[in-house]
């Protein structure tokens, strides 16, 4: 409940864009973002690892669904969060829906 209401006061004390990464706020909950081209960010870790082990499917569903709250908090329409696991890695890829433009 600490870390959730760190993260409200981050969302409401600081300014975004639409399609900024919110890597602040993923760092106060405690994952390990790292921005990967094209337009991506993945988690270099699970800040529930202990559980998943005998929860997988419970742990990666929860940790889409808060970072989708994250990024719908952060009014970040330009991205999206799909589960995406990996070894090593937390099962959740947050990617830009914005292509550069052509000129």
């Amino acid at each position: 409940l600490s870390t959730l209401c760190v993260f409200l006061v981050f969302c409401t004390d600081h300014p975004h864009t639409p399609t900024a990464f919110p890597r602040p706020p993923l760092l106060r909950l405690g994952y390990e973002p790292t921005e990967m081209p094209p337009g991506s960010i993945r988690l270099r870790n699970c800040p529930f690892d202990a559980r998943v082990r005998d929860h997988r499917a419970l742990v990666c569903g929860m940790n889409l669904a808060l970072i989708r709250g994250v990024i719908a908090g952060l009014g970040a329409d330009g991205l999206t969060a799909t589960l995406d696991p990996r070894p090593g890695s937390c099962c959740v890829a947050i990617r830009s829906e914005r292509r550069p433009s052509v000129t």
